[in-house]
């Protein structure tokens, strides 16, 4: 989700037509030690002829991706309707998912974790602009004891710490270690790359912090009271945070993408004992896992509300507009773990309808999650592969069944040459890549880092045009988006901003260390950052083009 702009992130009562959430099977996710039911699971429920053209492109994608199986739920006018699984449910044998079996969802865990810390706001124990440094004693930055000062509760759930996004996919499973990490690693290594509350720019660790000083306030293991206060008053009682638990539980799905054989990542099959749970990930989203029905209880609560969970200004509040993402010309905003948009595209057809959506990955998972409280319509799809695209599927379900006006005229992505001098200067990013040095030749922009040309990088020093303010750098061939960012008001951009880096022009004042050097963290860049992914979908917050300046 580097690019960020793919639209693709307990009571027994239920309403009419919705779904009792021990019907996934019973199973209590809090012990994880529970019986699997024995009698037979089906692998469609609910669906009608008139959901047929999303379940064949729901095949089309699984069959065009390396995935092994998908789930899928839908709710139309707020009642879960259509529940259907698809493909291979393990490596080692033929059957087929049910709609009742675990995957994991990936980055769709930050809405969660924010619902937990909003759950701790609304019981006095902390406020939004508690600082870092207040609601998580001993959280001093080595690079920088006062940053710790600035960044506030605010700015973790809304993507504006400011943080270098890393997580460590090797670490320990013991609950122990979300704690332990951020102390021994996370602290006295990581950096800001930018000032915090600066802008939005897309980091786990800003919601695994969330996540710690969650736990922290509340004394409980995180897993743990996330079962007890969330997930089990959301009605989702067989979503768990632990690999153990999903195992016990018995009815999961195996897939694709990298498994961790004797500490080292391996491309292919992933097996269950190779899956990875990183506890001190597991706030942004490394190891929930649970099923499309149970997905759309939280579609339920964001739409309608429980007073039980959350009271009703604190859940409004998960989809409000807090920062907008500066990603070409669109109005699309991040909420408390939520993208929130105004409207989005889907080809060449806008439509103005409000939409709250978030997209995960895990290694060998992905998931996708999409709300239009306007129309009461939520669609949740989990797969068994990393970086699984079920765009027609998407596409199919929002124009064919949710209830759509009529489409209007999508916004122009274009590049204004005019604005192309305040792009240019000297961009520093002392902790990471060094100089970037942006020139201009004519109607584009061009490149040049100095520090990763001389270990060897390949630069493409032609910048490619999205939009007057977003461009693609390619990398050792790979695109990285480029969003320019700075005041209106000032002729000049502050800075040139990606997920893994951030450029910052000299004169804005965001101090560098004593000694500039590269990242404390061992390693070249490859190693240590997310490549970048530019994989355009035909659904977008806004239609990103090919553009001639």
């Amino acid at each position: 989700m580097l690019i960020l702009l793919a639209l693709l992130a307990c009571t027994d009562d239920k309403p009419d037509g919705g779904t009792d959430g021990g019907t996934d099977g019973g199973t209590d996710g809090g012990d994880g030690g529970t019986e699997t039911p024995t009698t037979p699971v089906p692998t469609q429920q609910g669906c009608e002829d008139r959901h047929q053209p999303f379940l064949t492109a729901l095949q089309a994608d699984l069959a065009g991706a390396d995935a092994l199986g998908v789930s899928a739920a839908l709710m139309e006018d707020g009642v879960i309707t259509c529940r259907v699984a698809l493909g291979q449910r393990r490596l080692d044998e033929e059957g087929s998912p049910d709609i009742e079996t675990l995957f994991q969802i990936g980055s769709t865990t930050k809405m969660f974790t924010s619902l937990a810390l909003l759950q701790r706001i609304e019981d006095g124990e902390l406020d939004l602009d508690r600082s870092l440094a207040e609601a998580l004693p001993g959280s001093d930055f080595a690079l920088d004891p006062d940053w710790n000062d600035q960044i506030t509760m605010q700015h973790l759930m809304t993507h504006q710490g400011g943080f270098y996004d890393y997580i460590d996919w090797t670490a320990a499973d013991d609950d122990e270690d979300l704690a332990a990490f951020h102390q021994e690693i996370f602290f006295p290594n990581l950096w800001l790359m930018s000032p915090a509350g600066a802008f939005w720019n897309y980091s786990n660790p800003n919601f695994n912090l969330a996540g710690l000083v969650v736990e922290e306030a509340d004394g409980r293991w995180y897993p743990d009271l996330m079962v007890e206060e969330v997930f089990g008053p959301l009605g989702m009682p067989r979503t768990m945070m632990r690999r153990e638990q999903a195992e016990a539980d018995g009815n999961y799905a195996e897939g694709r993408g990298y498994a961790l054989v004797l500490g080292q990542f391996q491309v292919g099959d992933v097996p269950m004992r190779q899956v990875v749970d990183p506890a001190s990930a597991r706030p942004a989203g490394a190891s929930t896992w649970t099923t499309p029905t149970q997905m759309l209880e939280m579609a339920r609560f964001l739409m309608e509300g429980d007073d039980g969970v959350l009271r009703d200004d604190l859940r409004l509040a998960m989809t409000e507009a807090h920062v907008p993402l500066q990603l070409g010309p669109t109005q699309a905003a991040y909420g408390y773990g939520l993208f929130v948009s105004p409207g989005f595209t889907v080809i060449d057809d806008a439509y103005e309808v409000p939409l709250w959506d978030h997209g995960g990955n895990t290694l060998s998972y992905s998931s996708d999650f999409y709300v239009l409280p306007e129309q009461g319509f939520a669609l949740s799809i989990l797969s068994s592969g990393y970086g699984v695209s079920m765009s027609n599927a998407i596409v199919t379900a929002l124009q064919e069944l949710a209830g759509l006006p009529a489409p209007v005229e999508a916004p122009e992505w274009t590049v204004d040459p005019e604005r192309l001098d305040r792009h240019v200067g000297v961009y520093e990013d002392v902790y990471n890549v060094g100089e970037m040095i942006i020139t201009r030749q004519d109607d584009l922009l061009h490149i040049q880092m100095p520090l990763l040309e001389s270990l060897g990088y390949t630069i493409q020093e032609e910048l490619e045009p999205l939009d007057s303010d977003l461009w693609l750098l390619y990398l050792d061939g790979v695109p990285y988006d480029l969003s320019f960012i700075g005041d209106e008001a000032e002729a000049s951009s502050t800075y040139v901003r990606n997920r893994a880096f951030v450029g910052t022009r000299s004169s804005s004042g965001f101090a560098p260390p004593a000694e500039p050097g590269p990242t404390p963290l061992a390693g070249s860049l490859a190693e240590r950052l997310w490549q970048g992914r530019y994989q355009p979908s035909p659904i977008q917050r806004g239609q990103p083009r090919r553009v001639q300046p």
